[in-house]
């Protein structure tokens, strides 16, 4: 029967951790999919009496359009500008400067998420702005790259940011435990974790192993991955 019992736990031990190497997998994807939490929006403001249009990432303006074309005003087209740029960061599981890019589209100079037209720096905003066509386009190439890039990094470093919390612990094995556990990680990651799962078993009835996965919660028994078990205390009841 002990046999049976420690097979049975060998078992369960295995199945947790295979659980928990795909939850990881699936977790660390989405920790790169950090772009996707990045906020674009438009806004309007009147200058000496003129409408213009601005796309934000986040807080910063990253450019202004002060003139209308192809039939659409200013404002309208920073809507359509941010919602393309949005429409790129969550697509993407990680963004780097180099995927913005400035090149010819047909005779103008526009800017480019990857494949995803942004913008057109026609001259006529060129001409509003002081500069070229091609300048511009640098010009908001450049501001778009860094507002985004940098909250990319931010997003990172709060993933990396270590962190400790107590919850917890769900005991099976030889009999029913009540008790709690600190567990440290990334403080992404120990935030995911709401319990410890506790597996006990015995080694050819001389040594008692206890086994400690923290988990998402006891109804979702998903292994938090990079969160380890630092101190623990319990009460046999």
């Amino acid at each position: 029967m002990e046999k049976r019992r420690a097979i049975a736990l060998a078992a369960i031990v295995l199945m947790v951790t295979a659980v928990g190497l795909a939850s990881g997998v699936g977790q660390m994807r989405a920790a790169l999919a950090q772009p996707s939490l990045i906020n674009v929006s438009a806004r309007e403001r009147q200058v000496d009496g003129q409408s213009q249009g601005e796309v934000l990432v986040g807080n910063q303006v990253v450019l202004r359009i002060r003139s209308s074309a192809g039939g659409l005003s200013a404002m309208q087209r920073a809507n359509q500008v941010a919602q393309r740029l949005q429409a790129f960061l969550r697509s993407q599981q990680d963004v780097t400067a180099a995927d913005f890019r400035v090149a010819r589209a047909g005779n103008e100079w526009a800017v480019f998420a990857g494949d995803t037209l942004l913008i057109t720096a026609d001259a006529q905003q060129a001409a509003l702005n002081g500069t070229t066509p091609e300048r511009l386009a640098r010009s908001w190439r450049d501001n778009i790259a860094q507002a985004v890039t940098t909250q990319v990094a931010g997003y990172r470093a709060e993933a990396e940011r270590s962190s400790s919390k107590i919850v917890p612990i769900v005991s099976l094995g030889s009999g029913t435990r009540v008790g709690a556990a600190q567990i440290t990680g990334p403080a992404t990651n120990v935030a995911q974790a709401s319990v410890v799962g506790q597996i006990e078993t015995t080694f050819q009835d001389v040594v008692r192993i206890r086994i400690f996965v923290p988990l998402e919660s006891v109804t979702n028994i998903q292994r938090v991955p990079q969160v380890n078990v630092s101190a623990y205390g319990d009460i046999r009841l």
